[in-house]
C-alpha cells in the first residue's frame, strides 16, 4: 500500500531487518574459524581408523626376532656407584648384546672397574677401547666416533 510518496517496506523497519541480517551473517562468519579444528579432528580420527584397519590386516611380526645389539659407553673418570651402574647393563634380559667401553687415556681410573666387570660377568661380552684420537673439541663425541669406527653396523 502506498502512502504519500513512501514505498511500503522502506524506512526504519527495513533498516532494522538489514541490521539483523548483517548481525546473523557476522555470527555465521565467526563460526568459520571454528570449522578448521573440527575438520582437523575428523581427519585425524579417519587416519587413526584406517591405520588401525591396515595394522589389523597386516601379517604379525615374529616375536622371537631380536637382532644383536651393541651398547656404546664412552667413560672418563670414576663416579659414585660406577660399578653398580655398569653392572646393571650386564644383567639385561636380551638374547645377544655386547657392551663396548671407550676410555681416552690409558691411566684413567675407570679401567680397573671395567676390568672387574669383565671378570665378574664372563657371560656378557664386554670390550674396552683405550686411547681415542682427537677428532673434535668434545671428548665424548670422540669416544663415540671411535666406538662407531670399530663396528660395521648401522647406527640410528
Amino acid at each position: 500500500m502506498f502512502q504519500q510518496g513512501r514505498v511500503e517496506g522502506s524506512g526504519r523497519g527495513t533498516s532494522r531487518k538489514c541490521l539483523n541480517n548483517v548481525g546473523a551473517c557476522l555470527r555465521y562468519l565467526m563460526l568459520i574459524p571454528a570449522l578448521g579444528p573440527l575438520v582437523y579432528y575428523c581427519l585425524a580420527i579417519f587416519a587413526a581408523w584406517t591405520n588401525r584397519l591396515r595394522l589389523k590386516n597386516s601379517p604379525s611380526l615374529d616375536p622371537s626376532f631380536s637382532p644383536p645389539v651393541s651398547i656404546l659407553k664412552p667413560v672418563r673418570g670414576v663416579d659414585c656407584g660406577a660399578y653398580e651402574n655398569f653392572a646393571s647393563m650386564c644383567g639385561l634380559d636380551y638374547p645377544e648384546y655386547e657392551i663396548v667401553f671407550a676410555v681416552g687415556e690409558a691411566d684413567d681410573p675407570i679401567i680397573p672397574i671395567i676390568q672387574a666387570l669383565q671378570r665378574d660377568f664372563p657371560e656378557t661380552q664386554i670390550r674396552l677401547i683405550v686411547g681415542v684420537e682427537q677428532l673434535g673439541a668434545c671428548r665424548k663425541t670422540n669416544n663415540l666416533c671411535r666406538l662407531a669406527k670399530g663396528h660395521d653396523t648401522n647406527f640410528w
